[in-house]
């Protein structure tokens, strides 16, 4: 959904065309069909914002020229006709790593295989932005912060607006297995190099996942120490503090501790799936939590005793949050991460900001995939992308 633009943008499955149709009225405005082929491609197409203006990327990765690469298309949103790329990069597949895309209003990551940090991280990727295309890997180095010689390793994660988001975890000079001898290990991420979270943490937390980001705010989910043998998890046992903040500088603007009915990973990127913002910009939705900008304050849709969370697919001006009960993952699984897209046979939900209540919807019901700036619903259902207005 370009809603800057108005627009309404679909690909194809292997990325041999893009449509984008107006959302007043569901006429094509313009359509771009590569020239530059990519055999058994499996494509992606995402929206990039740069101020008001947006840009549609599409990401091809397959085999061209006998040669495994992922080809990136940049379009202006704002074409007509027969649209024509600003750039076009063909990117490498190093050896048998395996191809993810990671992507952000501010940019996409291409990432090639996992680093030693864990999922969510990559051990070589290239950052693809509005205007530019650059490669980043994991590195070690010193933790500026530490009293004593302290050592970390980080590996890329995802990109922003201010830039690439970096998670590390310090290995030296602290309790790596929480077998408390020392203080605890840092486990952070740095924006860009604007800011570390350390230095933005909430009083008696150490351990932070950057979680998704928007235009202008980064989430993460903060704990008060971690060990290298575990996973920070949210669950019953193991609350988690939610943060929305200034991606610019690191300022809290709310936050909200939470615990969940089920244990749920908390992996970096791990919520941008489900991360939406309502077009009036004034209700955010992260994963399992739901933010009022206006007020500063978070709200919990994680559950609590019998009840279910609500994994929220779209917010409204109005704070009307529509979401799932997601399904019971198997323990690994993708799906048991925090804010990760809901398995088949998770049952449609309501909830009104700022209120406890939870509406179960009747099963088949289709939720809307976003909420466009007039208040239009956008609707996909066994391929058909429809818009229905507000009321």
């Amino acid at each position: 959904m370009a809603n800057h633009s108005g627009l309404v943008v679909t690909a194809r499955a292997d990325g041999s065309k893009v449509t984008a149709r107006r959302l007043s009225d569901g006429e094509t405005e313009w359509s771009y069909a590569p020239t530059a082929a990519v055999a058994k491609a499996r494509a992606a197409v995402f929206v990039q914002h740069i101020g008001e203006r947006e840009r549609i990327v599409l990401v091809r990765a397959g085999a061209q020229a006998g040669t495994e690469k992922t080809v990136v298309d940049v379009l202006a949103a704002d074409a007509h006709g027969t649209a024509k790329p600003i750039y076009q990069r063909a990117v490498p597949t190093p050896g048998d790593a395996g191809v993810a895309f990671a992507a952000t209003p501010g940019g996409v990551v291409i990432g090639h295989g996992t680093s030693g940090l864990g999922a969510g991280t990559f051990a070589s990727a290239t950052e693809v932005t509005g205007s530019k295309v650059s490669t980043v890997r994991p590195q070690s180095g010193q933790m500026s912060d530490c009293t004593d010689s302290c050592e970390a390793e980080s590996a890329p994660a995802f990109t922003t607006s201010a830039g690439m988001i970096t998670v590390y975890r310090q290995v030296t000079g602290c309790d790596r297995f929480a077998q408390g001898a020392g203080p605890a290990c840092t486990l952070g991420f740095s924006v860009g190099s604007r800011w570390q979270s350390p230095a933005k943490a909430p009083a008696g937390y150490k351990a932070a996942v950057p979680l998704a980001a928007t235009d202008s705010h980064l989430m993460a989910a903060w704990q008060p120490r971690t060990s290298e043998a575990e996973e920070p998890t949210v669950s019953a046992d193991a609350p988690a503090l939610f943060t929305v903040q200034d991606l610019s500088t690191g300022r809290v603007v709310a936050q909200v501790k939470c615990t969940s009915t089920s244990s749920q990973r908390l992996l970096p990127g791990g919520a941008q799936p489900t991360t939406h913002l309502s077009p009036n910009a004034r209700f955010l939705a992260v994963g399992q939590v739901v933010f009022n900008l206006a007020a500063k304050t978070g709200q919990c849709l994680t559950g609590k005793g019998a009840q279910q969370g609500v994994t929220v697919r779209a917010v409204t001006d109005s704070g009307i949050v529509y979401g799932v009960h997601p399904a019971s993952p198997e323990p690994g699984s993708a799906s048991d991460a925090y804010g990760s897209l809901p398995d088949e046979g998770s049952v449609p939900a309501r909830v009104q900001a700022g209120k406890d209540a939870v509406r179960t919807l009747p099963k088949g019901a289709v939720l809307p995939l976003y909420v466009a700036r007039n208040g239009s619903g956008v609707f996909e259902d066994r391929d058909i992308v429809a818009v229905y207005p507000a009321g």
